[in-house]
């Protein structure tokens, strides 16, 4: 949908869902990766960074991270682009 002045309105929900969706699905992947053990140089790293962020709320390396951590991801990112497209669309309208 393309407004008056050109700009393009994004929808927050739909948004921050596609973008939830993308997040989860590299969490998912990157803790399977891990489990399976097919690149220990990379899962190793990538695995510590998903324990710090993401531990306070319960998750775990093992069978409980492949469920935990994207959902955990989809949230944190739907928030953050749900706001991000609510913040874009009220600075395009003036313009």
């Amino acid at each position: 949908m393309v407004r008056k002045n050109g700009y393009l309105k994004l929808h927050p929900i739909n948004f921050g869902i596609s973008w939830g969706i993308v997040a989860g699905i590299c969490v998912f992947l990157t803790v399977l990766i891990s489990l399976l053990e097919l690149m220990p140089e990379y899962s190793k790293w990538a695995t510590e960074i998903l324990e710090i962020v993401y531990g306070s709320f319960g998750y775990r390396q093992g069978f409980l991270g492949l469920i935990l951590g994207p959902v955990y991801a989809f949230v944190e990112v739907f928030i953050i682009s749900f706001l991000f497209a609510i913040i874009y669309n009220k600075l395009t309208i003036g313009k």
